[in-house]
């Protein structure tokens, strides 16, 4: 890895490679990086070392979770996490101030951590095909939401529905099978 200290963009796809390198975030030039259909299952801590990350893309893999380190990719503007595994989301991805597009479009979730609410940001969330049943109270913070996704989640009640237009008057949210 050290002999590639300058490369800006990095796609690993169609592979059998299940985890990345400990030293993945020597990368310190790395803008743009897309895993698609491998097995990757984690990623190491070290990619908090990504201080020049702007998107980070990773998409039908066997990834079950994230370091709590992604909170220092502090310069990220766009997130893809796609057709994963996730059951969850690290607090720390609300230390994320410059994300304005988040797409956890078919995982696994079952919740959102408060946090969220702190990504002030975030214009457009993408939630679908996931076992979400509620929205955290933080997301009242989220000024500059224009869109939420909410399609393929367990029904939200007319209660949650209401509560969550009440948090968020200037949003669309799409609910539905």
């Amino acid at each position: 890895m050290a002999n590639l200290n300058q490369l800006s963009s990095l796609s690993i796809s169609n592979t059998t490679l299940e985890n990345l390198p400990s030293n993945i975030g020597n990368l310190c030039q790395l803008t743009d990086l897309y895993i698609y259909k491998t097995p990757l299952r984690n990623l190491p801590e070290s990619i908090g070392g990504f201080k020049k990350l702007w998107k980070l893309r990773i998409n039908y893999t066997q990834l079950e979770s994230l370091p709590e380190s992604i909170g220092r990719l502090v310069e990220i503007n766009i997130i893809e996490l796609e057709h994963n595994l996730l059951r969850s989301l690290p607090k720390e991805i609300g230390q994320l101030k410059k994300v304005t597009r988040l797409r956890l479009v078919n995982n696994q979730l079952e919740e959102l951590p408060n946090e969220i609410g702190n990504m002030t940001m975030l214009r457009k969330l993408y939630l679908e095909d996931n076992q979400l049943k509620s929205l955290p109270e933080g997301m009242k913070n989220l000024k500059s939401i224009k869109k939420i996704q909410l399609r393929g989640n367990h029904p939200f009640s007319q209660e949650e529905r209401n509560r969550n237009k009440k948090l968020m008057p200037k949003c669309k949210i799409t609910y539905g099978n």
